[in-house]
């Protein structure tokens, strides 16, 4: 034809007559690449779009034939609504501008791009324009330039070059982005590596954050976060301000929330005003035995009196003389004669307690409760309203001791009760004991002797929450169980939680503000522009020689060349971090969306797959009909 020999490529007779009067019509004048590029774009987007539009239709088509290759069974007619038959129709309708072939280069690139614009907005993620750009112009330019090259070197491989090319741009502004990430992902993948450097997933981290309450941070969590804070908090920039006023303003509430969860204990009371009252309530107790001793009737002695001076006979040494001393505090003074006086009775027990109260010897004490029990019989009966009176007293003085003895629970001695002497303690301090009724102060009182301890330790330690924790919790499990036996399991963890909390939060700020340099903050402060870590020409120049030498002068050129850029950058990452490790769970929960997002065929690697398949399907469906010159 003209000259000319062609050869034609059709699927059917049809298609070849057609591709035949296309190449009888006569040509038209030639048009500016300007109105190329127009007419290839407009029929770009429309080849675009209804290739999307009819994706399930050309699936059908898809799963028909290869159904049908496979089984033998003849295929059933395609579907109309597929990519193809959707643009067949739309040609008919506008008499062919839809399929529009480009006769310039620039137009062949525009109508490619084009094409791949309305699958990079209906998949694309952020805004339209901006998923046009990256999804749809980017990978349909490069599409088209690996297929033209392939076209012209390696003809069998054009189709496989122009999949790879729109993979391949669907994925440059991803790597750009990896080259030169936001601020915001560069300083969560600063997180990312710290949590993976101190075994942290972010499931744990949410954990761990929430078991530190509202003043956690990220930057407690674990020592690499504690080197990238120490290491912000010592860099100049926005980031300094943001770490120590984070930490400062946290530590400045230190005290409130340990005093409060101290509170959650009990009321705040001091030792020696609660003895003296508990003295006051004694001596009021001790106004009621006159009345009870005014109506008591006289007491006969003999029996105690013939009991003393048989075991006088039989004992020697203290044990002897102690008896000789109540015997005669029986008699009526300066007699020989036993004294009926239920008044002489009673302060013969008050003199038997002076005797036992300071009295070392085992024996001795022996034989003085005997004898009190005796004498305190003969009262009972002379009075018997005494025994009331003696079980308030009592009741008193028990409390007394307990409160002593809730001082000494956290000690670590030898004289420290042990977790199940405090428990039984507890336990049978709570019986009344004589004619008391209802359950005895005693468990109170160690409460409060406890509480009041635990206050005198913080005041004493305002500044150091390490001995806090070493003084009230203690080495071992010890101090726990006891406190839980006097103040319960649920008090007794917030207190000790809140104590280990404080003491995470001291060290993060004293890690971060404080003046040792340890290596793992040294680490950051490189990495994070606070120290110059690069090597000098000399340094190149020993590893290297003369070619090293002039290989660390070009990288110092580049250095200088992109240190405004990289300096800028480096800077809008150090102020997000800051804020990243002062913040809170929000922050783990990011890390686990940028890892699930990680973990899916997401982002630009799905725009850029969907985008090569629509493409390369697009094309082998558009090679029915197409011509190419034979060689003569």
């Amino acid at each position: 034809m003209n000259g000319e020999r062609y050869q034609i490529e059709a699927p059917d007779d049809a298609a070849a007559s057609k591709a035949i009067q296309g190449l009888q019509a006569p040509k038209a004048a030639p048009q500016s690449t300007a109105m190329d590029m127009l007419k290839s774009a407009g029929s770009g987007v429309v080849q675009g779009a209804l290739d999307l539009v009819g994706l399930p239709g050309t699936i059908q088509n898809a799963f028909d034939n290869s159904f049908s290759a496979i089984t033998g069974i003849p295929k059933p007619p395609p579907s109309p609504l597929s990519g193809s038959g959707l643009r067949d129709v739309a040609s008919k309708l506008t008499e062919g501008a839809t399929e529009y072939k480009p006769e310039t280069t620039p137009g062949k690139y525009t109508q490619t791009a084009a094409s791949f614009v309305p699958g990079a907005v209906a998949f694309g993620a952020g805004s339209p324009v901006s998923s046009a750009l990256k999804y749809g112009v980017v990978p349909g330019v490069t599409s088209e330039a690996s297929g033209q090259l392939a076209e012209k070197y390696a003809p069998s491989l054009e189709p496989y070059a122009r999949f790879a090319g729109a993979v391949a741009g669907g994925l440059i502004p991803a790597g750009f982005r990896a080259m030169f990430p936001a601020a915001d992902d560069a300083a969560l993948a600063e997180i990312a590596k710290a949590a993976k450097a101190d075994n942290l997933t972010p499931e744990q981290m949410r954990a761990r954050l929430q078991e530190f309450g509202p003043e956690g941070m990220v930057a407690d969590l674990g020592p690499n976060f504690q080197g990238q804070t120490g290491a912000l908090a010592n860099i100049p920039g926005a980031n300094n301000k943001v770490i120590r006023t984070a930490l400062d303003e946290r530590n400045a509430g230190a005290n409130s929330r340990l005093g409060q969860s101290i509170d959650d204990l009990g009321p705040r009371v001091v030792p020696s005003q609660v003895q003296e009252g508990i003295e006051n309530s004694q001596r009021v107790v001790g106004q009621q035995y006159g009345p009870v001793m005014a109506d008591a009737r006289a007491v006969n002695s003999e029996g105690l009196a013939n009991r003393l001076e048989a075991a006088i006979t039989n004992t020697r040494g203290p044990e002897q003389q102690a008896l000789q001393r109540v015997r005669g505090y029986l008699n009526i003074p300066g007699t020989n004669n036993l004294d009926p006086n239920p008044q002489a009775i009673f302060a013969t027990r008050q003199a038997i307690d002076g005797l036992m109260a300071g009295e070392q010897n085992p024996q001795v004490i022996r034989q003085l409760a005997m004898a009190r029990q005796e004498v305190d019989d003969l009262l009972a009966n002379a009075a018997p309203g005494i025994k009331d009176v003696d079980a308030r007293y009592a009741e008193l003085a028990r409390q007394g001791e307990a409160l002593g003895e809730g001082q000494r629970v956290l000690d670590s001695g030898r004289t420290a009760p042990r977790p199940d002497e405090l428990s039984t303690r507890l336990t049978e301090g709570a019986i009344p004991q004589g004619t008391g009724v209802g359950p005895s102060a005693v468990p109170f009182r160690i409460s409060q002797g406890a509480r009041a301890e635990i206050d005198r330790i913080v005041g004493n330690n305002q500044n150091d929450i390490a001995a806090m924790n070493r003084l009230i919790k203690g080495e071992g499990d010890w101090n726990r169980a006891k406190l839980e036996s006097i103040f319960g399991s649920d008090k007794t963890e917030r207190l000790l939680r809140v104590l280990g909390n404080e003491k995470t939060f001291a060290d993060t700020r004293n890690f971060a503000t404080g003046n040792s340099l340890t290596a793992n903050r040294l680490q950051y402060q490189k990495a994070y522009g606070g120290a110059d870590s690069r090597m000098t020409i000399p340094e190149y120049y020993g590893a290297g020689g003369v070619f090293g030498a002039v290989r660390g002068a070009a990288v110092k050129i580049a250095e200088k060349l992109l240190s405004g850029v990289s300096g800028a950058r480096g800077e809008a990452r150090n102020a997000r971090l800051a804020e990243l490790l002062t913040g809170k769970e929000e922050v783990a929960d990011a890390l686990l969306q940028s890892q699930l997002r990680g973990n899916r065929l997401t982002g630009p690697a799905k725009q850029a797959l969907v985008q090569a398949l629509l493409d390369q399907r697009r094309r082998l469906e558009g090679q029915s009909g197409t011509t190419q010159p034979s060689p003569q």
